[in-house]
Protein backbone atom coordinates (compact mmCIF):
# COMPACT_ATOMS: atom_id res chain seq x y z
CA UNK A 1 0.00 0.00 0.00
CA UNK A 2 3.15 2.11 0.86
CA UNK A 3 4.66 1.54 -2.46
CA UNK A 4 1.47 2.53 -4.07
CA UNK A 5 1.17 5.41 -2.56
CA UNK A 6 4.98 6.90 -3.77
CA UNK A 7 4.02 5.60 -7.15
CA UNK A 8 0.82 8.17 -7.31
CA UNK A 9 2.71 10.84 -5.66
CA UNK A 10 5.66 10.52 -8.25
CA UNK A 11 3.17 9.89 -11.30
CA UNK A 12 1.40 13.34 -9.85
CA UNK A 13 4.65 15.49 -9.80
CA UNK A 14 5.80 13.68 -13.29
CA UNK A 15 2.92 14.64 -14.93
CA UNK A 16 2.69 18.50 -12.90
CA UNK A 17 6.37 18.58 -14.65
CA UNK A 18 5.21 17.82 -18.27
CA UNK A 19 2.09 19.73 -18.04
CA UNK A 20 4.45 22.73 -17.13
CA UNK A 21 6.58 22.35 -19.67
CA UNK A 22 4.25 22.06 -21.89
CA UNK A 23 2.42 25.19 -21.43
CA UNK A 24 5.95 27.03 -20.94
CA UNK A 25 6.52 26.25 -24.48
CA UNK A 26 3.20 27.04 -25.40
CA UNK A 27 2.07 30.40 -24.10
CA UNK A 28 5.68 31.64 -22.13
CA UNK A 29 8.27 33.75 -24.01
CA UNK A 30 9.95 32.71 -27.19
CA UNK A 31 14.02 31.80 -26.97
CA UNK A 32 14.89 34.72 -28.63
CA UNK A 33 13.15 36.97 -26.64
CA UNK A 34 15.22 35.62 -23.65
CA UNK A 35 18.38 35.75 -25.30
CA UNK A 36 19.37 38.50 -23.31
CA UNK A 37 19.01 37.68 -20.26
CA UNK A 38 20.59 34.41 -20.26
CA UNK A 39 23.76 36.13 -21.52
CA UNK A 40 23.28 38.54 -18.99
CA UNK A 41 23.13 35.76 -16.13
CA UNK A 42 25.81 33.76 -17.61
CA UNK A 43 28.00 37.03 -17.60
CA UNK A 44 27.23 37.61 -13.83
CA UNK A 45 28.32 34.10 -13.19
CA UNK A 46 31.34 34.23 -15.07
CA UNK A 47 32.16 37.47 -13.26
CA UNK A 48 31.38 36.16 -9.73
CA UNK A 49 33.24 32.85 -10.54
CA UNK A 50 36.32 33.68 -12.17
CA UNK A 51 39.66 34.62 -10.36
CA UNK A 52 40.87 38.12 -10.50
CA UNK A 53 42.87 38.78 -12.89
CA UNK A 54 45.55 41.37 -10.75
CA UNK A 55 46.37 37.97 -8.90
CA UNK A 56 45.88 39.34 -5.11
CA UNK A 57 44.06 37.11 -3.16
CA UNK A 58 41.37 38.97 -1.39
CA UNK A 59 41.51 40.00 2.27
CA UNK A 60 39.23 39.18 4.49
CA UNK A 61 36.86 41.52 6.23
CA UNK A 62 37.99 42.90 9.12
CA UNK A 63 36.23 41.88 12.44
CA UNK A 64 35.92 43.02 15.51
CA UNK A 65 36.06 41.61 19.05
CA UNK A 66 32.44 41.45 20.36
CA UNK A 67 33.25 42.73 23.78
CA UNK A 68 35.32 45.71 22.61
CA UNK A 69 33.14 48.75 22.47
CA UNK A 70 32.52 50.24 18.66
CA UNK A 71 33.60 54.11 18.98
CA UNK A 72 30.73 56.14 18.41
CA UNK A 73 30.32 57.71 14.86
CA UNK A 74 31.49 60.84 14.45
CA UNK A 75 29.29 63.68 15.99
CA UNK A 76 27.66 61.41 18.33
CA UNK A 77 26.88 62.94 21.52
CA UNK A 78 25.60 60.85 24.43
CA UNK A 79 22.26 61.80 26.18
CA UNK A 80 23.12 62.45 29.36
CA UNK A 81 19.16 62.03 30.37
CA UNK A 82 18.28 58.53 31.90
CA UNK A 83 15.35 56.73 30.16
CA UNK A 84 12.22 56.63 31.50
CA UNK A 85 9.20 55.00 30.72
CA UNK A 86 6.37 57.48 29.48
CA UNK A 87 3.81 58.26 31.96
CA UNK A 88 0.36 56.03 32.24
CA UNK A 89 -2.20 59.46 31.55
CA UNK A 90 -0.97 62.70 29.80
CA UNK A 91 -1.22 65.02 32.21
CA UNK A 92 -2.16 68.01 29.50
CA UNK A 93 -5.16 65.78 28.75
CA UNK A 94 -8.48 66.72 30.92
CA UNK A 95 -11.75 65.67 31.05
CA UNK A 96 -14.99 67.78 30.08
CA UNK A 97 -15.10 70.23 33.28
CA UNK A 98 -11.79 70.75 33.81
CA UNK A 99 -11.21 67.48 35.81
CA UNK A 100 -8.33 65.59 35.83
CA UNK A 101 -7.69 62.03 34.17
CA UNK A 102 -8.86 59.23 35.97
CA UNK A 103 -6.04 57.45 37.32
CA UNK A 104 -6.60 53.66 35.61
CA UNK A 105 -5.43 51.58 38.99
CA UNK A 106 -8.17 50.65 41.35
CA UNK A 107 -9.52 53.13 43.93
CA UNK A 108 -11.71 53.92 47.03
CA UNK A 109 -15.02 55.05 45.98
CA UNK A 110 -15.09 58.90 46.88
CA UNK A 111 -18.31 60.52 47.18
CA UNK A 112 -17.43 63.84 44.99
CA UNK A 113 -16.07 61.68 42.32
CA UNK A 114 -15.80 62.49 37.80
CA UNK A 115 -18.25 60.62 35.84
CA UNK A 116 -15.98 59.31 34.52
CA UNK A 117 -14.23 57.75 37.91
CA UNK A 118 -17.89 56.55 38.42
CA UNK A 119 -18.13 54.77 35.86
CA UNK A 120 -14.81 53.18 36.29
CA UNK A 121 -16.29 52.36 39.61
CA UNK A 122 -19.27 50.38 38.55
CA UNK A 123 -17.13 48.66 35.64
CA UNK A 124 -14.85 47.23 38.44
CA UNK A 125 -18.20 46.73 40.72
CA UNK A 126 -18.86 44.12 37.72
CA UNK A 127 -15.64 41.99 37.28
CA UNK A 128 -14.03 44.40 34.67
CA UNK A 129 -10.43 44.67 34.71
CA UNK A 130 -7.88 46.98 32.75
CA UNK A 131 -10.31 49.81 32.56
CA UNK A 132 -8.75 52.71 30.34
CA UNK A 133 -9.12 56.57 28.91
CA UNK A 134 -6.88 57.38 26.61
CA UNK A 135 -6.79 60.75 23.94
CA UNK A 136 -7.37 59.22 20.70
CA UNK A 137 -6.99 60.62 17.24
CA UNK A 138 -4.29 62.32 15.15
CA UNK A 139 -4.62 65.52 17.34
CA UNK A 140 -5.76 63.85 20.73
CA UNK A 141 -9.62 65.44 20.13
CA UNK A 142 -11.64 61.77 20.54
CA UNK A 143 -10.77 59.90 23.49
CA UNK A 144 -11.31 55.90 23.62
CA UNK A 145 -12.57 53.93 26.65
CA UNK A 146 -11.64 50.16 26.73
CA UNK A 147 -11.81 47.66 29.33
CA UNK A 148 -11.74 43.67 28.83
CA UNK A 149 -14.68 41.52 30.50
CA UNK A 150 -13.97 37.86 32.01
CA UNK A 151 -16.08 35.04 30.62
CA UNK A 152 -18.45 33.32 32.52
CA UNK A 153 -16.44 34.38 35.80
CA UNK A 154 -12.85 32.81 34.51
CA UNK A 155 -10.15 35.57 34.40
CA UNK A 156 -8.22 33.70 31.22
CA UNK A 157 -10.44 34.58 28.94
CA UNK A 158 -12.02 37.90 28.33
CA UNK A 159 -14.27 39.78 25.99
CA UNK A 160 -12.73 43.45 24.63
CA UNK A 161 -15.03 46.42 25.18
CA UNK A 162 -14.02 49.77 23.20
CA UNK A 163 -15.87 53.04 22.71
CA UNK A 164 -14.71 56.32 21.07
CA UNK A 165 -16.22 59.89 21.30
CA UNK A 166 -15.25 63.63 21.56
CA UNK A 167 -16.61 63.43 25.16
CA UNK A 168 -14.31 61.11 27.90
CA UNK A 169 -17.99 60.72 29.82
CA UNK A 170 -19.60 59.43 26.66
CA UNK A 171 -17.38 56.88 26.00
CA UNK A 172 -17.20 55.60 29.18
CA UNK A 173 -20.71 55.52 29.39
CA UNK A 174 -21.39 53.84 26.14
CA UNK A 175 -18.90 50.90 27.29
CA UNK A 176 -20.87 50.43 30.23
CA UNK A 177 -23.76 50.02 28.42
CA UNK A 178 -21.72 47.59 26.11
CA UNK A 179 -20.79 45.77 29.28
CA UNK A 180 -24.37 45.76 31.15
CA UNK A 181 -26.31 44.52 27.82
CA UNK A 182 -23.67 41.63 27.62
CA UNK A 183 -24.02 40.97 30.90
CA UNK A 184 -27.95 40.48 31.25
CA UNK A 185 -27.83 38.82 27.63
CA UNK A 186 -25.23 35.99 28.74
CA UNK A 187 -27.21 35.93 32.05
CA UNK A 188 -30.26 34.69 30.76
CA UNK A 189 -29.00 32.54 28.01
CA UNK A 190 -29.54 28.82 28.88
CA UNK A 191 -26.45 27.36 30.52
CA UNK A 192 -25.30 23.89 28.63
CA UNK A 193 -23.61 21.71 30.91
Amino acid sequence: MESLKVAYRAAVMIGTLILGALAYRAYGPQLEKLAPLLERAQQLMAETFSPDESGDETQPAPTMDPLTPADPPAGFVADAQPLHAPPLVDPRVQLAGGEQMPDTAPSNTKPGKSPVGQVFDELKKRGVSRCSLDPWGDNGEFYRCYCEAPLGGDSVFTRHFESVSTDPAEAAQDVLRQVSEWQMASNSAPQYR
